[in-house]
């Protein structure tokens, strides 16, 4: 964490705003900045935890053709927005990002 020697984590345009703010939302504020502002070591806190995964989806669409040869040429020209979409129930294996304190 990269510290102003004046307003310490606190960027010096957002310090202002810590000034003026009403009594009890400084800490939270400050918190935004610097997570373990005002807490004793060791002492717990909430952490977001962020995870990514890829959901499978299948669309549908419709055209009119004489054969299925000509319904296959026809359906890979239709687009994206042609279609509807849903969500299958295949889900792709989860996978950890990061985390970070909820202010």
């Amino acid at each position: 964490m990269k510290l102003d020697p004046v307003t310490g984590p606190v960027p010096r345009e957002k310090f202002s705003e810590l000034v003026e703010a009403p009594h009890g939302q400084a800490v939270r504020m400050i918190r935004r900045y610097d997570p373990y502002y005002g807490r004793k070591e060791g002492e717990p806190f909430k952490w977001a935890v962020r995870f990514t995964r890829e959901i499978e989806e299948e669309g549908y669409g419709y055209v009119e053709a004489a054969t299925e040869e000509e319904a296959e040429e026809l359906g890979r020209q239709l687009k994206e927005k042609d279609l509807t979409w849903d969500v299958s129930d295949r889900y792709g294996h989860a996978v950890f990002d990061g985390v970070e304190p909820e202010v």
